[in-house]
């Protein structure tokens, strides 16, 4: 009998799941003159930097540096700070820019925090090199960028620097990095004498160029970028590139193949639904964030400008994307474009 005795309470609790089962959330339900509102919905936070660049770290040419983005409409207050010690703060803005962010020589992390008025936060973070007196015209452009496990390939890396006297031509190398940034080995050295041999075309036309063979035993990613020594003496580098990478990647199964063709139209969907609900560029952060929640999703972001599409990278190495062109505008995901 005590299964069949049911208090009072728990009559009352059954009465409201079965009225919230068939009441929409956006309703008030009234039991006994008493108005029960629905929860308020969760709003995802979003925030991302987009501009001079997507990457996760570039190059910088002057010592103050502006950046903007794109955040959620829930985001009231916009905060940033760099690993030298800088810091700011800005209302929230769906379309937010800061200028005139200090930069000092060498690696500066530059994290921009979004927070809402619930104390909940997100963040974005890039990695900016600026070399005082030095200029790299151009990022470092590696071909190709992917390689597969014990199969020895011929990549050859190339990088603009403008013209410096102070350049030791024997001193320009590409190196690999360990995992605390610190040089670990020295993968090619990079000329600008028009040796075809080491994949340099035109003499003197400050390109700097270097050809190597890479086989890696492994499934990973190589960090690498381009360090110069000068003609002062000392054998220790100089000046840094960014930083940049080569992914060691396996052969993909048929069901890996079969994924990446498919998800691009699931993903281009999930955009459309909720463009219809929030517009353009709230749809689009949603969609990022959806997107980056999917276990078969490696990695993904917003393409350079903000406005051009959704770039991916699956678990198996293959890269995609959703193009959501405005007429007029460029976009994609780049890792040799500023």
């Amino acid at each position: 009998m005590r299964r069949l005795h049911l208090s009072f309470s728990l009559i009352l609790s059954l009465f409201v799941v079965a009225a919230f089962i068939g009441t929409s959330w956006a309703e008030e339900i009234t039991i006994t003159g008493e108005k029960i509102l629905p929860p308020e919905p969760i709003v995802p936070l979003s925030l991302i930097i987009t501009n001079p660049t997507g990457e996760p770290a570039f190059t910088a040419h002057t010592q103050t540096l502006k950046i903007g983005g794109f955040a959620s409409e829930n985001i009231a207050t916009i905060s940033w700070q760099t690993d030298k010690g800088h810091n700011g703060q800005m209302p929230g803005k769906t379309e937010w820019s800061i200028e005139g962010i200090p930069l000092e020589s060498g690696d500066n992390e530059i994290i921009v925090t979004g927070s809402d008025n619930k104390g909940n936060s997100v963040t974005d973070t890039t990695t900016v090199t600026y070399n005082a007196g030095f200029e790299f015209s151009g990022p470092v452009i590696i071909n190709p960028d992917e390689i597969f496990v014990d199969e020895e390939t011929e990549i050859i890396a190339r990088v603009s620097i403008a013209p410096n006297p102070e350049i030791d031509p024997s001193g320009v190398e590409l190196i690999e990095l360990c995992e605390n940034g610190s040089i670990k080995d020295v993968l090619g050295h990079l000329t600008d004498n028009g040796d075809m041999g080491n994949g340099d075309e035109v003499g003197s036309d400050n390109i700097w160029s270097c050809k190597f063979m890479l086989r890696e035993p492994a499934k990973g990613r190589i960090y690498t970028r381009v360090a110069v020594d000068t003609l002062d003496g000392d054998s220790a580098p100089d000046y840094f590139s960014e930083k940049d990478y080569i992914d060691i990647l396996e052969h993909i199964n048929d069901d890996d193949a079969k994924f990446a063709i498919g998800f691009p139209d699931v993903a281009m969907a999930k955009y459309e639904e909720l463009k219809a609900v929030y517009g353009e560029d709230e749809a689009r952060l949603r969609t990022l964030a959806w997107v980056q929640e999917q276990p078969e999703i490696a990695e993904a972001g917003i393409s350079a400008g903000g406005r051009g599409g959704i770039w991916w990278v699956y678990r198996s190495g293959i890269e995609g994307g959703l193009m959501l062109y405005t007429p007029g505008e460029k976009g994609s995901k780049s890792r040799t474009d500023e």
